[in-house]
């Protein structure tokens, strides 16, 4: 629903002045895959999510798909408010797929197609996938395109497996 609407294209380049001759420096691509709406700034997830992707975009092309919503369908309303989010983000392009509770917890095959047609073409230096369900995601993607993935887990998840496969004692 939202996908016609959010596409927007834009090339970033930047010219750089190295030695005294102007050269032409353009961004690497990166695809920021979530399972969260980083431009909702309705939970900490979202808000930090938001921050990662704005400061990506200071040194990649950053192509966004992400699911709508903050892991729960957010009240048209509350939605309204941050309307002009993909131009604060600074995406060059953005996929939007609509939230649903199978889609978030289980299994997105519309979040899946979206990021494999664009690692298809191969253009990405990299694949960053944020929040859970992204991880597995990005492991199948990283595997299949032999693509370097980041895999942001909000820094507390690892408190889990901290648990379950602690450090040898020093």
């Amino acid at each position: 629903m939202h996908a016609a609407r959010s596409k927007m294209e834009i090339k970033k380049i930047s010219i750089e002045e190295t030695s005294g001759k102007p050269t032409l420096n353009v961004k690497k691509k990166l695809l920021y895959l979530a399972v969260c709406d980083p431009g909702l700034e309705v939970t900490g997830a979202t808000v930090r999510m938001g921050a990662f992707v704005k400061h990506l975009g200071q040194f990649y092309d950053v192509t966004l798909i992400n699911m709508t919503g903050s892991g729960y369908r957010v009240a048209p309303e509350i939605e309204e408010r941050y309307h002009d989010r993909q131009s604060r983000l600074g995406v060059t392009q953005r996929i939007q797929v609509e939230f649903s509770s199978p889609g978030y917890f289980l299994f997105s095959p519309t979040l899946c197609r979206y990021a494999d047609r664009f690692l298809k073409s191969g253009a990405f230096a990299c694949l960053f996938v944020d929040y859970g369900l992204a991880a597995i995601y990005g492991t199948l993607f990283a595997r299949r395109y032999g693509i370097p993935m980041v895999y942001s887990s909000h820094n507390i998840e690892y408190q889990k497996y901290l648990e379950q496969f602690p450090l040898p004692a020093s």
